[in-house]
């Protein structure tokens, strides 16, 4: 298999594990072919480039192919931004191969140096995706894989998704020394080790995940509407569909309110991230207001509203008794799309309603472990993840597409790693309501309006994972440095071995 042939097939492999396509076993083998032909003699440097590249177009290719078609219309040359931001990620693959190719170059055949080398390379390049500041993309890790087997992505509650990331990578390496043995017996050993590395912290996670014990939360009001893409381009018709729909919500949810007893009623409703295409003026401010008399409970409302920096993304409480106050600001913009038309907000505290920590993620932030795992640290026991999905494009069957899957794993892996559950109130996605296993216990698929009455649960648990935060990213970095550091192994002989100079 020549060396670009076996980076798209890696490729293909990883991208084939991660939503939408959910075989999530391929990943603990979809490294294997493109480390195993970096690592033969006589290939070049250039061919590294290239098998990278050939990664990049599988991976990226296929799990992002909505983006350029969810940013047409939405910005101008929408479509071209977009696949340039695809194509940026594919040279960043390129890179990775020729970073694999230098480091497996130095080593001898029948070295173990995949087993730190992969793991070294993947994890500290999603760090870095993930800590770019406002290009940050943290989007397609390799734990994210796992989202649809909770009780495998388990052990994310100590070391978080890049941890998921680095025991992906380390088994992948371990492969990788199987199928370069230099016999069939110490080829077979390895595999075995390979699957024991696999099957304990998968066993670990099962029985944790079998044994947390869940508490029950107040009920919560989550509403959910429907607008179709070309009417949220147009400011007039978006504002007009969302004050017909609230006022149809706001009755029926509140005649059916009115008829539950006192102790049942939720202690607060929901909406999607800014149904409003206006800012919250005085007159948008009044509709949200009204809707909230006609529950009779608070309403935590997305709208964007204007401050003193500028026009933000935020989530606004709306109390009959007491007006309206912002308690967050969306601080992680979607780049290329939400700049520079709004800027970032300030993200707000846990908000305490009914005796239920709230915390919010809006949209694009639930794919931002640290911001999630800091609010449950501050004593968060529910995270708010209110969106507009209404973007997304093109749809696979069943009305979802690429990145609705790829949106509702986040949100699963978010509640694995802080043992808080999770609900989504969506503008044309998935009501979500996740429990801190990782297991979704509602989901109700685009399409529909309404509110609807949950009950999330919570945990008493604080992971080891939100009190020490993400210790797998700077572990890698490092790991890295230290192989890049490092000579080239010796042959027993005493000589400098480089194994990839010459072709045989």
């Amino acid at each position: 298999m020549t060396p670009r042939i076996s980076g798209l097939v890696s490729g293909v492999l990883a991208a084939l594990s991660l939503p939408p396509f959910h075989l999530w076993p391929l990943v603990f083998v979809a490294l294997v072919p493109l480390a195993f032909t970096l690592a033969r003699e006589g290939v070049t440097r250039a061919d590294a480039s290239w098998a990278g590249v050939g990664f990049g177009a599988g991976f990226y290719g296929l799990l992002l192919h909505w983006v350029p078609f969810t940013m047409s219309g939405i910005v101008p040359l929408g479509w071209l931004i977009g696949s340039l931001g695809v194509f940026v990620l594919v040279g960043v693959a390129g890179l990775q191969g020729v970073l694999l190719w230098e480091l497996l170059r130095r080593r001898s055949r029948g070295s173990s140096a995949p087993v730190l080398i992969l793991p070294a390379i993947w994890v500290t390049v999603e760090w870095f995706l993930a800590a770019a500041g406002p290009l940050a993309v943290p989007w397609t890790p390799l734990g994210l894989a796992l989202a649809p087997a909770p009780e495998v992505a388990s052990v994310a509650e100590w070391v978080g998704v890049r941890g998921l990331g680095l025991w992906i990578a380390t088994v992948n390496g371990i492969f990788v020394v199987a199928a370069r043995a230099p016999s069939a017996r110490l080829g077979a050993g390895w595999s075995g080790v390979a699957l024991l590395a696999f099957l304990l912290p998968s066993s670990a996670g099962t029985i944790r995940t079998a044994t947390l014990e869940l508490e029950a939360l107040p009920a919560i009001l989550v509403g959910r509407m429907t607008l179709d893409r070309t009417v949220l381009l147009d400011p007039e018709r978006r504002d007009l569909q969302v004050s017909r729909a609230l006022t149809r919500m706001a009755e029926d949810a509140g005649e059916a309110v009115s008829l539950m007893e006192p102790s049942l009623r939720p202690v607060v409703a929901l909406l999607p991230e800014a149904p409003f295409g206006s800012t919250m003026d005085g007159e948008v401010e009044e509709e949200l207001m009204k809707v909230a008399r006609t529950l009779g409970m608070p309403l935590l409302a997305g709208a964007h509203v204007v401050g003193a920096r500028g026009r933000e993304n935020a989530i606004v409480l709306l109390e009959d008794s007491r007006g309206s106050r912002i308690v967050h600001g969306k601080r992680r913009l979607v780049p290329g799309v939400e700049r520079p038309g709004l800027v970032p907000g300030e993200p707000g505290s846990v908000l305490d309603l009914g005796g239920v920590g709230l915390a919010f993620a809006v949209c694009f932030e639930s794919a931002f472990s640290s911001d999630v795992r800091a609010l449950r640290r501050a004593g968060a026991d529910l995270l708010v993840n209110p969106t507009n999905d209404a973007w997304y494009s093109p749809r696979l069957p069943g009305g979802l597409s690429a990145a609705h899957h790829q949106h509702r794993a986040h949100l699963v892996l978010r509640a694995i790693e802080t043992r808080m559950g999770a609900v989504r109130s969506p503008l044309g996605g998935e009501l979500l309501v996740v429990a801190p296993t990782g297991r979704i216990t509602r989901a109700l698929p685009p399409g529909g309006e309404g509110f609807d009455l949950v009950n999330p649960s919570g945990s008493s648990v604080v992971p080891m994972y939100v009190r020490t935060g993400d210790l797998a990213g700077p572990f890698a970095a490092l790991l890295l440095l230290g192989l890049l550091a490092g000579g080239r192994s010796r042959s027993p002989s005493g000589r400098t071995r480089d194994v990839a100079l010459r072709a045989t």
